[in-house]
């Protein structure tokens, strides 16, 4: 462009002359007309056309017109004619370039005095600061424009005295008129405060400056400065007020806070500060000096104390106080200077706060770093380091180890194990971080040290010195082998999707801050059928049922600034209405202010087909569940009731609307209450699913058996959200069940008394064969030796048989004591004793549940096996479970529980404990003999039957009474030495 420009001026200075030349032909004026092209190039073209035109006009001049003529040479007596011209020429030159230069210059200052002014008048604007001058010999006034604006005039009135004392405030007009009236006699400078009242009725504080001065006439002037104070004197009563108010809250802080003197005396204290050192104020007078300050601290506080205080800066310190008790605690002490108007300081204000917490935090957070560094330094990365040039200088071991190479040949070969499709990118970019200084951040494939080339991620940060150049660069290589290949693979997939994505009709337009159509896309554009120029608002193509509630909400939203959402129906090319679902969104600028909004619409016709369809469906499982032959109920995450189908209002003659506010417990049988209680605690607890028998009472006060099942419904992240549960009506089942028991019981009473009959049976049976040969062979021998003379061969023969026949008997004894004793032999296998318990656990359930009894088991893990009799053991555990459930028939007034729980004791053997609820044994010790029982229909020989099985397994049984009620049963077993369950 000024290389154009430069061209254009030249040739004009040609053209001059050229023209120059003609006329001086025609006119046979040659000086004239040469020095015309002269002025006229020096003017439009400056210095160096110029100087050409002279040039070219020296030529022309001396070729037409000096002789000889037509000839580029110079007779000797036209030599004085031609430096004449040559001389003029340049004068004309230099003067009118001089005049140039002069001109340009003027105008030059102009703009910069203008530009001035221009400053001027926007720093006055905004300081609120004005000028003006005044001459009080004729009393003429000069206001800049932001004193008219501070006035309250408009910056094209001409200012008078009149003028300003129309907007003196009434009560200061006097003193203003007093003080101006002064300074013309006096001439003095003027320093005064006074208020403007404004047409509007508003006041304005102004406070006016100005300096005396004589012109050269000899005569008085005034300039000064005007400013707006309005807010500082609105400030300085604001001030004052929050300083009372700042007072009463500080007092009544529970914080600790001080005010200090200028030279670092206490001036006051709250009571939190008097209670925290246990000192009156005047002990505390001092306070950095004396010993409440840690010693290893007291010399650092004193020091930045004293310079804060020297310097009148704010001062921030942690340091230790002793508190009352004799304890240091760590604290933030703030000292804030309160300034005055000369600079110096009123008073300081300092603020305590306990850190000691945070102090004590941060020590564990510097130990946790520490080891967190141990960590990260042995991280497995792949790591470097370059210089600024960009040359490798150090690289860790994973990264030498990945390459299977040394560092020497990894900086200058590097390159060579890139992969030859990433080689030149991947240099490209390097060297291109390198020369500007910026971050690398770049995905290629390296050759590994076994010949396969791998995906890595490699981010090169530059660190910067505090001269802001690079000191070297530090960059992390991390595999993303497997993430590439699932990219790859996602790439695959969106592949085949994105023509369905590119053709979902997604409707997009803009408008401007105040909501103004700037801007729609092409599926809008082909929704609406009309091009983008024709589009400027929404209303034409709402369904007029929609333009009321979508005008609205938009106007809200352009007014509030909130993001906006509605539902609407369009209408589309083809004329047809659907329904859309529109979204804006704000765009702002780093002010907050708006710029534009953007917009979304999308299709939502099907869902709203949908949603009556989900309506419909809704409605139709509502009749399902009440539909349903039982109590459908679902509860909050807490336990209290949320939905119950009709079938379970109806029983409990309730409304749905009463459902909120119901107590489930008030319908319960109370003596199942607190079984059902525990088991829906536990249900909770553990959020297992589970069930539970009880009765409930109907709306005609009946209570029936009903069978409650719970099942906890869960999000995704496995939290209960409420729990569903159905409750089935089996009280004629439990009816049955009952009379079933009934007849079993009965059935197993006639069945004991049978076997106690056949027992005896046998007993008899056993024993009367060697006692009936007994009682024979005596009377055989009695025969013998009475005999005349006396058989005593024979009598002889008969006593031996009477000892066989002893033997005999005894035998039978033994083998019948040995069903009680640990003589018997058994078939020992390994047992683990938690199966046994539990299958014994599953085998009561029922009958646990049938007498209202809650079973709890707490067993040990991974016990070790014991050797015995897996059928004897059952039938101990089975017979002290029995035990404990009988115990508990005659409770009536508290829960019932039987508890048992596994473990190994002190000795290393498995020690079990049964523990009920009962009513308690009296004597521990007797109830295991043979044929002693606490029980009606009992036989006595159940617990002596379990301490023999036990005693033969090589353990131990006893029992205890409970603490306050019930009994506990405790039996060890030896391990299986090497096993374990």
């Amino acid at each position: 462009m000024n290389s154009t420009f430069t061209l254009r001026r030249y040739g004009l200075a040609t053209i001059f002359c050229a023209l120059a030349t003609a006329l001086a032909l025609g006119l046979d004026a040659p000086a004239s007309c040469f020095s015309l092209a002269i002025v006229v190039s020096c003017l439009y073209g400056g210095r160096g056309p110029g100087l050409l035109s002279i040039g070219l006009s020296t030529l022309a001049f001396d070729y037409f017109f000096l002789s000889p003529r037509f000839r580029f040479s110079v007779a000797r007596e036209s030599y004085l004619q031609l430096f004449a011209f040559l001389v003029a020429g340049i004068v004309i030159a230099i003067v009118i370039d001089s005049k140039r230069r002069i001109e340009q210059r003027r105008k030059e200052i102009a703009a910069e005095l203008h530009k001035s002014q221009s400053f001027l008048e926007e720093a006055q604007r905004i300081s609120h600061v004005g000028s003006f001058g005044w001459s009080p010999l004729t009393n003429k006034l000069y206001w800049s424009a932001e004193t008219l604006r501070i006035a309250g005039y408009d910056v094209s009135v001409v200012p008078t005295l009149d003028l300003l004392y129309d907007r003196v405030h009434p009560d200061d007009r006097s003193v203003a008129e007093e003080l101006l009236e002064n300074a013309s006699r006096t001439g003095s400078d003027l320093d005064f405060e006074h208020r403007f009242q404004l047409m509007d009725g508003t006041v304005k504080y102004v406070h006016v400056v100005a300096h005396a001065h004589r012109d050269d006439a000899g005569d008085l002037q005034y300039i000064g400065t005007v400013m707006d104070v309005t807010s500082m004197r609105r400030s300085d009563a604001s001030l004052r007020a929050s300083e009372f108010n700042f007072r009463l809250i500080v007092d009544s802080l529970p914080g600790q806070v001080c005010s200090l003197t200028p030279s670092g005396e206490i001036e006051h204290v709250n009571q939190e500060v008097l209670d925290y050192f246990g000192k009156t104020f005047q002990e505390l007078r001092g306070w950095a000096h004396n010993d409440l300050v840690h010693p290893d601290d007291r010399a650092r506080v004193i020091s930045s104390r004293l310079s804060a205080f020297e310097k009148g800066q704010p001062y921030d310190l942690e340091h230790r106080l002793r508190r009352a008790d004799g304890v240091y605690r760590w604290f933030h002490v703030r000292g804030i200077p309160l300034p005055d108007k000369n600079g110096g300081v009123l008073r300081w204000y300092n603020l305590l706060s306990d850190i000691d917490e945070r102090i004590k935090a941060e020590e564990s957070a510097r130990a946790r770093e520490n080891t967190f560094r141990l960590i990260v330094d042995s991280i497995p990365g792949l790591v470097c380091t370059n210089t600024p040039a960009g040359e490798l200088e150090f690289v860790n071991q994973p990264l030498l180890d990945y390459t299977g190479t040394t560092l020497e040949a990894l900086r200058t070969s590097w390159p060579m194990l890139l992969h030859h499709e990433d080689r030149d990118e991947v240099l490209k970019l390097w060297g291109h971080s390198v020369q500007t200084g910026g971050t690398l951040d770049v995905e290629f494939r390296l050759l590994r040290a076994d010949g396969v080339f791998r995906w890595l991620h490699a981010r090169v940060v530059p660190h910067y010195d505090i001269e802001g150049n690079i000191v070297r660069s530090y960059g992390l290589i991390t595999d993303i082998e497997d993430r590439k290949r699932a990219e790859q693979a996602l790439q695959r997939t969106e592949r085949r999707y994105r023509l369905v994505a590119d053709s979902i009709p997604g409707l997009i337009y803009t408008t401007t801050a105040a909501g103004e159509m700037q801007f729609v896309n092409q599926k809008m554009q082909e929704f609406l059928g009309e091009p983008l120029e024709t589009i400027t608002t929404w209303t034409p193509y709402l369904h007029t049922d929609d333009i009321v509630n979508f005008t609205d909400l938009w106007r809200r939203s352009v007014e509030t600034g909130e993001s906006f959402e509605a539902e609407c129906r369009m209408r589309r090319a083809d004329g047809v209405y659907r329904w859309l679902e529109v979204r804006g969104s704000p765009l702002r600028d780093p002010n907050g202010r708006i710029v534009r909004w953007y917009h979304l619409a999308s299709d939502i016709e099907n869902r709203k087909r949908i949603e009556e369809v989900l309506v419909a469906s809704e409605s139709s499982l509502h009749q399902t569940i009440n539909a349903i032959p039982g109590f459908v109920w679902s509860t909050h995450v807490n336990g209290e009731p949320e939905f119950y189908n009709q079938h379970y209002l109806d029983y409990l003659g309730i409304s749905a609307e009463e459902l909120p506010g119901l107590d489930w417990r008030t319908d319960v049988y109370p003596e199942d209450l607190p079984t059902l209680g525990a088991v829906w605690q536990s249900l909770r607890a553990s959020g297992s699913p589970g069930e539970c028998e009880t009765r409930l009472r109907r709306f005609d006060g009946e209570y029936r058996w009903l069978l409650f099942r719970a099942n906890p419904f869960r999000d995704a992240a496995g939290n209960i959200l409420r729990w569903y549960g159905i409750a089935i009506d089996i009280d004629d089942r439990k009816r049955s069940e009952e009379i079933l028991r009934n007849t079993e019981s009965r059935l197993s009473r006639a069945t004991q008394i049978a076997t106690i009959g056949e027992l005896a049976a046998s007993i008899a049976h056993e024993i009367n064969q060697p006692l009936a040969a007994l009682v024979a062979n005596s009377h055989a021998c009695l025969r013998w030796l009475s005999a005349e003379p006396p058989n005593l061969v024979k009598a002889f023969e008969t006593a031996e048989m009477l000892v066989r026949d002893g033997k005999k008997a005894g035998d039978v004894v033994k083998r019948l004591r040995s069903l009680f004793t640990r003589s018997a032999k058994m078939e020992r296998i390994d047992v683990d004793v938690n199966d046994v318990i539990g299958e014994v656990l599953r085998l009561i359930q029922s009958e646990a549940t049938r007498r209202k009894i809650l079973v709890e088991a707490d067993l040990s893990p991974d016990m070790p096996f014991v050797s015995g009799d897996r059928v004897q053991l059952q039938q101990l555990v089975l017979n002290l479970f029995i035990n404990g459930l009988e115990a508990m028939d005659p409770v009536q007034n508290r829960p019932k529980r039987l508890f048992v729980t596994s473990k190994l004791d002190d000795t290393h053997n498995i020690l079990v404990e049964i523990r009920d609820s009962g009513m308690g044994i009296d004597d521990p010790n007797k109830i295991f003999e043979a044929f002693f029982t606490t029980k009606e229909n009992g036989m006595g020989m159940g617990l002596a039957i379990c301490r023999s099985i036990v005693e033969a397994h090589g353990g131990r049984l006893w029992a205890v009474p409970g603490n306050t009620l019930g009994s506990t049963f405790f039996f060890t077993l030896p391990v299986q030495s090497g096993g374990s369950a």
